[in-house]
């Protein structure tokens, strides 16, 4: 049997126009939850420290559970419709589309990984019509959401962990092709064989020239 090749998309800022994480926050703070103005002001904080590459994971993950902690997973599913349909529909990249299509067509084996949390990530994966995707996935207690995220988180080179986790249970030993935005997603583009940068942040562009990575312009659909 051919080994399938394998593609990796970040989603923030590579495949939508937003951070989800944050946007999924506005609209907790617009539907008035409990909680969810002092956790969009703690993790808009922390947020701060992305683009330098020095964000505090773990220090973000509770504050943006807390307005979440003790729903159980059938309460929040208006919630997320609602963000699907009304937050995150109109802010996908066209180009973005056309390119997971093209892989699709192909036969590629395709995963969207973010360091969003899952409860969010895997049903914009779904809207884009990818059935894979690795997010931090959050701590249950009898169905009900709690603050703790699970580690090895999604981020940075937890992201390579995840995709080799990922691979393993294909199984494959390599990955093929990557796709982000930000210098945040360094090692997994060091680990695809071919990497791609779209809309890179400054830090990004440079790694791009250094590792010859092709570069992608992609903005929101037409």
């Amino acid at each position: 049997m051919l080994r399938k090749i394998t593609v990796a998309f970040d989603l923030d800022g590579t495949l939508i126009a937003v951070d989800s994480a944050q946007v999924w926050l506005d609209l907790l703070v617009e539907q008035n939850i409990s909680g969810a103005k002092k956790a969009h002001q703690v993790c808009s904080q922390i947020m701060q420290s992305y683009g330098a590459g020095t964000m505090d994971m773990a220090e973000y993950m509770p504050a943006w559970l807390q307005p979440l902690n003790g729903f159980d997973l059938e309460q929040i599913q208006p919630l997320v419709k609602a963000f699907i349909e009304q937050v995150v529909t109109g802010t996908v990249y066209s180009q973005g589309i056309r390119k997971l299509r093209w892989h699709q067509q192909q036969g590629h084996e395709i995963v969207i990984i973010s360091a969003s949390p899952s409860l969010i990530v895997r049903p914009i994966a779904q809207l884009l019509g990818i059935e894979n995707s690795i997010g931090i996935e959050v701590k249950m207690q009898n169905n009900t959401i709690t603050q703790l995220a699970i580690p090895p988180f999604s981020f940075k080179q937890g992201k390579v962990t995840a995709i080799e986790q990922w691979l393993a249970a294909l199984p494959s030993t390599q990955l093929d092709y990557a796709y982000s935005d930000s210098i945040n997603d360094l090692p997994l583009l060091k680990l695809a064989q071919q990497g791609f940068c779209v809309n890179p942040d400054a830090k990004l562009q440079l790694c791009a020239k250094d590792n010859a990575w092709l570069t992608y312009q992609w903005h929101k659909t037409e």
